[in-house]
């Protein structure tokens, strides 16, 4: 075949075209494409990169064969690949010599600067790109993974991922811990795959994921039933007797804490529950001046042992203030 090839050739184009053609068909592997005009850097097969030789007669020409290919460097130098003894080749002599070598691919990547995803189309012949259009990835189904994928790898910031998510993940692991028959979520790295996935699904754009508010898919990952049975379990807040909310705190492995002052507990005489009963809310009493002075699970006994000594001590300082 490479024979015929030959002799097709040098019978019907001049010698010089002759003798570049059978180059080509000698060393394919040896393409190369000119980046541009203004440096001699070009691409090989499969993405490599070499520099033309300055002295090459084929220095303007915008497709190479070359049929030597050398490593330079060493002894602290950066390893360069050097082409030379290079020969000028016309695009159309490629769809002669090599018709089923043409590939066209669509690719979605990256774009660092711009942080977001583009959908490139390249044209290549022997593993060589000849052509690439850039478009947008808006069309692309695949372009949400990557993106999701994007923004996990490069840690980049979601501002809708706030306090409010970590809280109810939180209270999530808090109560699966204690009803592991309920078989919850726990937003184990799985479940945190699919949560960014939920958030990027039909974008393209970090600037359009990273305002979005993550609360309500998080929350979404669960049935509506398992949702209020965490809400009734593990609550945001519970009702004091003066009527203000003490807000609560849950951590896996850890009893729920609470912050009210002393004057809001006063009607209350035992320590708050949640969990079905199944936990006591760890309490830091707080002065009028919002600093702690006990922090018990067992506010029953803080009534009887330890408040009549904080009374007498916080009354000097807080005349003013209600003391039972």
């Amino acid at each position: 075949m490479l024979a015929f090839s030959i002799a097709k050739i040098a019978h019907m184009d001049s010698p010089h075209d002759a003798l570049t053609k059978c180059l080509l068909l000698a060393y394919p592997d040896h393409l190369a494409r000119r980046r541009d005009q203004g440096t001699l850097v070009c691409e090989l097969r499969n993405g490599r990169r070499a520099e033309l030789a300055k002295t090459s007669a084929a220095r303007h020409a915008p497709l190479i064969v070359a049929t030597e290919i050398r490593e330079t460097g060493g002894r602290g130098q950066a390893a360069k690949t050097m082409l030379s003894l290079a020969a000028a080749v016309r695009e159309e002599w490629l769809d002669e010599l090599f018709p089923d070598s043409r590939q066209t691919e669509t690719v979605l990547e990256w774009n660092v600067p711009q942080q977001l995803i583009e959908k490139r189309i390249r044209s290549s012949c022997l593993g060589v790109v000849m052509e690439e259009k850039v478009l947008p990835g808006h069309d692309e189904p695949g372009a949400g993974a990557l993106l999701a994928r994007m923004i996990r790898d490069r840690g980049l910031h979601l501002a809708g991922w706030n306090e409010h998510v970590d809280a109810w993940i939180a209270r999530v692991r808090w109560v699966a811990e204690l009803f592991p028959e309920r078989g919850l979520i726990t937003y184990d790295e799985g479940d945190r795959e699919l949560l960014l996935s939920e958030l990027c699904d039909g974008e393209w754009r970090y600037v359009k994921v990273k305002e979005k508010p993550v609360l309500g898919l998080a929350k979404g990952l669960l049935s509506y039933d398992d949702q209020q049975f965490v809400e009734r379990m593990a609550p945001e807040t519970l009702p004091l007797p003066t009527g203000r909310k003490m807000r609560l705190k849950y951590t896996p492995g850890q009893p729920p804490h609470g912050s009210a002052r002393i004057a809001d507990l006063y009607d209350l005489k035992s320590t708050p529950k949640v969990a079905a009963g199944r936990a006591a809310v760890l309490l830091e009493i707080l002065a009028p001046n919002n600093r702690p002075v006990q922090i018990t699970d067992d506010l029953a006994g803080f009534w009887e042992r330890h408040y009549p000594t904080v009374k007498k001590t916080l009354s000097r300082k807080y005349p003013r203030h209600e003391w039972r």
